[in-house]
């Protein structure tokens, strides 16, 4: 009877002590400070309303379990660069995005940023049709489609609207900087959301998003001159057109060249 008890007390003591192992082992886990993320933190005191600029910022590696999860990363000071601070810094404290002057309104929806008449359309974005992913909230572009004609299915290429205010990449609306959700990557972003003045212009491009493909090309916003370009297919890409095109191109850079020399 005694080596029976003996046995079981010895199971018992085991199965007690590999609980505690385990029990310690989670809390070993919890309590670990993560792998070391590169965050950006300040250099030197600084006021709210300055602006950032090179020299206000150092990286400073902090534990991940310890980062704000708002916490600026090494990789974004572009981002802030030339921004204004809305609330003042510390030196070694983590610049977070609700530091940056225009991040503090979260409330706002984005039918906020729309004035009477005007609309929001949202239209998906890759690499190519949204110049590399490195377009951002307040850009000017063109909007080109891709389009097959109804009877003939010849592709051609249209310029839709010219001139058209983007008002968010991803999440990041208007001039907040903060970081487009689902991503930390510099110009990663899944759709791009276009300033429309009206609806039928909102009726336009949805129904040319809905049966072709999109094309974003930035331009400068001081330039507010529009064009109207004919259609592009591959009669223009083959032919004399683009001869033209090229011809008219080497004429305005001999000109810009001429202008700069003087």
């Amino acid at each position: 009877m005694k080596m029976p008890l003996m046995i079981l007390s010895l199971v018992m003591a085991g199965l007690a002590g590999y609980l505690m192992w385990m029990f310690g082992r989670s809390l070993e886990q919890q309590y670990q400070p993560g792998q070391p993320i590169s965050v950006l933190v300040a250099n030197r005191s600084l006021q709210p309303r300055a602006r950032l600029k090179k020299g206000d910022l150092i990286v400073r590696s902090i534990p991940e379990n310890y980062v704000h999860p708002t916490a600026i990363r090494q990789g974004e000071f572009l981002d802030v660069e030339n921004q204004v601070l809305a609330n003042g810094l510390v030196v070694g404290q983590p610049l977070l995005w609700s530091d940056i002057e225009g991040n503090t309104d979260q409330s706002r929806s984005l039918g906020d940023y729309l004035k009477d008449s005007e609309r929001a359309l949202t239209i998906r974005a890759d690499s190519i049709s949204s110049a590399g992913g490195n377009l951002r909230p307040n850009d000017r572009v063109d909007v080109l489609a891709t389009l097959s004609k109804p009877r003939t299915g010849e592709e051609v290429m249209v310029s839709l609207l010219q001139n058209v205010t983007v008002l968010a990449t991803g999440r990041r609306i208007g001039n907040s900087r903060a970081p487009n959700v689902g991503s930390r990557k510099k110009g990663s972003h899944e759709t791009v959301t276009l300033l429309l003045h009206t609806a039928e212009e909102a009726q336009l491009l949805s129904f040319a998003h809905h049966k072709g493909n999109l094309t974003l090309v930035v331009r400068n916003p001081n330039d507010i001159e529009s064009s109207q370009p004919e259609p592009v297919g591959y009669t223009a890409i083959f032919g004399e057109e683009r001869k033209q095109i090229q011809a008219r191109r080497d004429k305005r850079i001999k000109i810009l060249r001429a202008g700069a020399q003087k």
